[in-house]
């Protein structure tokens, strides 16, 4: 009697293992699927969600973490693994995920980048490509520099925030100009901002922050970001005084090089 319990018991555990191995399979297999669309076809998702409490967001990617500061009457039937689990893959290729969100009722947005590695079909033909590059031709890591971010779409200046933290920098964002303004400051060695700011535009404050750091060694470096390249934006950008420009939707490539040209001979003008 006693070893047939056992059995039993045993079958029971073999059974509840199976299962949950095979629901892991196919959260990796969805998971891989989205993925594998997203990378053909880049996209940003608004889905109607209740959003997550500040004091939430710590433990969000915790494994079996829930929003306890929701309603008690509503259930998302979920098991708390769900943010974890992608934590994990972005962490397996590399990378960084965040969420943003500004409490309950105000829904959330999570970024995340990622490493993508190189088609085998066309590893062959870059490599022959990067051998003619002098190895310290671009610096791909920049480590603890100094950044302001100032773009008053939300969805922008979080993904320019995690190229810049994903190149190693230490990036302090802003969505206004008189906000950038007050944060810009010495210690911040390059400034990104849109040009189309509300309020006063970009161009007006690159000039007025030469004006406030007029000294040469005190000059700021400062980039445009903008949905255009045509000649007048080229222009004003030139007259207010900017170093260069980086034509959206701006790409860790695009960022790498502009950091890098800015850094090495103090000069850029256009990245595209």
């Amino acid at each position: 009697m006693r070893a047939r319990d056992l059995l039993m018991e045993q079958n029971v555990t073999l059974d509840l293992a199976r299962r949950e191995a095979e629901t892991a399979i196919r959260a990796r297999n969805d998971f891989l699927a989205v993925m594998n669309h997203e990378m053909r076809t880049p996209m940003h998702a608004v889905i109607n969600l209740i959003g997550i409490s500040p004091q939430d967001l710590p433990k969000l990617f915790t494994r079996f973490a829930q929003n306890q500061s929701r309603s008690s009457s509503r259930n998302s039937g979920g098991s708390g693994l769900g943010v974890a689990i992608c934590k994990r893959f972005v962490n397996l290729m590399d990378g960084h995920i965040w969420v943003e969100s500004e409490g309950l009722g105000k829904g959330c947005m999570a970024t995340f980048i990622v490493k993508l590695g190189i088609p085998e079909q066309l590893k062959e033909t870059k490599l022959l490509v990067m051998l003619k590059i002098p190895s310290n031709h671009v610096c791909s890591y920049f480590s603890g520099l100094k950044v302001l971010v100032m773009d008053e779409n939300s969805v922008s200046r979080a993904v320019t925030k995690g190229l810049l933290l994903h190149l190693g920098c230490d990036v302090a964002t802003v969505d206004s100009s008189s906000e950038c303004l007050q944060a810009v400051s010495q210690e911040r060695s390059v400034v990104f901002m849109d040009v189309y700011a509300p309020g006063i535009d970009g161009y007006e404050i690159a000039v007025q922050i030469h004006e406030k750091f007029a000294k040469r060694h005190e000059r700021l470096l400062i980039v445009a970001l903008t949905d255009h390249a045509d000649k007048v934006t080229k222009d004003n950008c030139t007259r207010a005084g900017m170093d260069g420009l980086i034509l959206k939707p701006v790409t860790l490539e695009k960022m790498r090089s502009a950091l890098s040209e800015l850094l090495e001979h103090r000069l850029l003008f256009e990245v595209i």
